[in-house]
């Protein structure tokens, strides 16, 4: 009987030192397992950010040499047609939407040669359009791309904006518009700063005196 019991005793003791054996295996394994998992997904989040710089540098490029000569091209068939229906607008991106408000009105000739004239045929909104929908769906990354094309992109948008906003109208260019709110108020923004800056500056620079009034000096 004592036998047995030995035999009992020593078994346990070899199942309780492999139930710990094990659990240290299954805790480093889980700790490695764990590891991998945080580098897998610092491997993801690299490569997808390498495709995503590599999609934008290639609609940058596709913008700089494409898309701006279409929009040199819309410039120049609006000013050989004499159309001025562009001209005395102004426009404003707030919290509450984009707005274009005329500020002198058309005249007849203006809407006229504006009505029956072809630019539609040649617009670069398309091209610009499908330029932003790789930023709007976070394919690619906006605030490169904003440094490299940002101020040429908000400059040619205030230039048509009537035309862009009476064809969203009809459901069109609205990546467009959505990345246009994005870039302008950044542009707006870093505008204001710098203008603080200047201010700053300038209130740095001044030397502020003081006169004391007679009797209100401390004994």
């Amino acid at each position: 009987m004592e036998f047995i019991t030995d035999i009992i005793s020593k078994l346990r003791f070899f199942l309780e030192f492999a139930y710990f054996i094990s659990g240290v295996v299954v805790a480093v394994a889980s700790i490695y397992a764990l590891k991998q998992v945080s580098i897998l997904k610092k491997t993801l989040y690299i490569q997808s950010k390498r495709d995503s710089l590599k999609l934008t540098n290639e609609q940058c490029k596709d913008y700089m040499e494409r898309i701006i000569k279409l929009q040199d091209k819309f410039d120049n068939d609006v000013k050989s047609e004499g159309i001025t229906y562009f001209n005395h607008w102004d426009i404003k991106n707030s919290p509450d939407g984009i707005s274009a408000k005329r500020t002198k009105d058309i005249t007849d000739e203006e809407w006229e040669k504006y009505d029956h004239s072809e630019i539609a045929e040649n617009i670069p909104f398309n091209a610009m359009e499908a330029f932003s929908s790789y930023f709007i769906c976070g394919a690619a990354d906006e605030f490169v791309a904003y440094n490299a094309v940002g101020l040429s992109f908000i400059e040619t948008i205030n230039d048509y904006m009537p035309f862009i906003l009476n064809a969203r109208e009809n459901g069109h260019y609205k990546n467009l518009i959505e990345l246009y709110e994005i870039w302008e108020q950044r542009h707006r923004t870093e505008l204001l700063n710098a203008k603080k800056r200047e201010i700053n500056k300038e209130l740095n620079s001044v030397k502020q005196t003081y006169k004391v009034a007679l009797g209100t000096e401390s004994s």
